[in-house]
């Protein structure tokens, strides 16, 4: 039963999906993102978005902006880099040879409903791509393949 539900994800999905990771919760899915990015790439750097909201468990938690959300459980993930939410200049410039993975909701729920650009998911990808670093869309808001009109998502 559970191949199958892997097999027909696959096939479902947006772009070319080759393995399914199954989880019970969207924190699940970024910790397993985030782990296979560091796994994959042998890199450890990680950039998030301000006001972006990853989730409360250690890993999503190094990711998340909000410091009030992260004050009482510091020290967190080492070399997690945030950059301003549909900044094209500095995603581009933060994004570099030493980059795992970049974490960005493709539509931020926290403090207000807040989509990104075409320009800026694309340019994102396009990126991550040429780093070699994983792209890690956080869809709680979107769902699956909400916004990815701008490439094949993988990690």
């Amino acid at each position: 039963m559970r191949s199958q539900l892997s097999e027909t994800l696959g096939h479902v999905a947006p772009g070319d999906i080759e393995k399914v990771w199954l989880c019970n919760f969207g924190i699940e899915a970024n910790e397993a993102a985030l782990k296979f990015a560091r796994a994959a790439t042998g890199s450890t750097k990680t950039i998030a978005t301000v006001r972006g909201f990853h989730g409360r468990t250690m890993g999503a938690l190094s990711t998340t902006w909000k410091d009030k959300c992260k004050n009482p459980y510091e020290p967190f993930l080492e070399n997690v880099e945030f950059v301003q939410y549909g900044d094209v200049d500095a995603i581009t410039t933060a994004i570099d040879d030493n980059t795992a993975a970049v974490i960005v909701e493709p539509i931020q729920g926290e403090g207000g409903i807040n989509p990104a650009s075409p320009n800026f998911m694309k340019t994102i990808r396009e990126a991550t791509t040429e780093a070699g670093a994983a792209l890690i869309l956080d869809e709680v808001q979107t769902e699956l393949g909400g916004q990815t009109n701008f490439g094949p998502v993988s990690v």
